[in-house]
C-alpha cells in the first residue's frame, strides 16, 4: 500500500505543476493576445507611437550604434588615408 501511496502523491504533485504552468501559459497568452487588439484597434497616429516605442525599447541599440559609429569611423579614415600602393 506504501508504494500505491507514493505513487499517488507523486502523480498529485505532478498534476499541480501542469496545471500551475498551463495557468502561466494562459495568462502569458491573454497577455499578448490583448497586447495584440489593442494594436489592431490603435489609430494610425497610436500605432506610429508604439512603433516609435517598440524601437526605442531596443536594448541593444546602443551596442548596435557604436558599432555602426566605428564602422562609419573606419571608413571615412580609409577614405581619407593614402593609398599605400601609391607610395610606391
Amino acid at each position: 500500500m506504501r508504494f500505491l501511496d507514493t505513487v499517488k502523491s507523486w502523480f498529485s504533485s505532478e498534476i499541480s505543476e501542469a496545471k500551475e504552468s498551463v495557468e502561466n501559459a494562459r495568462s502569458r497568452l491573454e497577455t499578448d493576445m490583448d497586447r495584440r487588439e489593442r494594436e489592431l484597434n490603435a489609430s494610425p497616429l497610436e500605432r506610429m507611437e508604439q512603433i516609435q516605442q517598440e524601437i526605442s525599447d531596443d536594448p541593444m541599440a546602443s551596442i548596435r550604434d557604436r558599432i555602426e559609429g566605428a564602422q562609419a569611423h573606419a571608413a571615412a579614415v580609409d577614405d581619407l588615408a593614402p593609398e599605400a600602393d601609391d607610395d610606391y
